[in-house]
């Protein structure tokens, strides 16, 4: 948690600490010990822009919704697998942790509904290619979290982790 240290005032550490910001930190955690953890990486769909989304990106998405639980805004994911694709099924589920069936189920929740009053929209991993090629320390790829009021269309909570950065110390804002 931020506590306010050198050059972090009262009013940021507040903000940082807020219970949705903490919730939101935490999912975004999760999800990147899921990532950090796994350094086999096959590839889960090939998406319609013929980028591809590789069994972490479907397993870190799982883990952060499944670490939200439910805190009262839809879930929107960018992953997704190929209906009926059970090897990238258990891939993830392995990947995850999870079982296959709780896999299935936390992905069919990820197409929350963009129209709703508040939505948490998931990216977890742009960067993908970079991933994939992580070997190399300058490739760069980020986590991304937001809460989204659908009436304003801004986002209230948002973090982004980039875990290469800074010769692999990384950030997180």
């Amino acid at each position: 948690d931020a506590t306010g240290g050198a050059g972090v005032d009262d009013e940021v550490s507040k903000m940082l600490n807020a219970p949705d910001m903490a919730l939101a930190r935490r999912a975004a955690r999760a999800a990147m010990h899921v990532i950090a953890g796994n350094a086999t990486v096959s590839i889960a769909s090939v998406k319609r822009d013929r980028t591809v989304a590789t069994t972490v990106d479907v397993a870190a998405q799982v883990v952060c919704r499944e670490a939200l639980g439910d805190a009262g805004a839809a879930f929107v994911g960018e992953e997704t697998i190929v209906d009926g694709d059970e090897d990238a099924l258990r891939a993830v589920s392995h990947a995850a942790s999870y079982s296959v069936d709780d896999v299935r189920a936390a992905l069919e929740e990820c197409d929350g509904i963009l129209s709703a009053p508040r939505y948490w929209c998931c990216d977890p991993l742009d960067g993908t290619k970079a991933f994939i090629e992580a070997a190399d320390s300058g490739k760069q790829y980020v986590f991304g979290l937001a809460r989204v009021d659908g009436e304003r269309c801004n986002a209230d909570v948002a973090v982004m982790i980039a875990p290469k950065l800074y010769d692999g110390r990384g950030v997180e804002v």
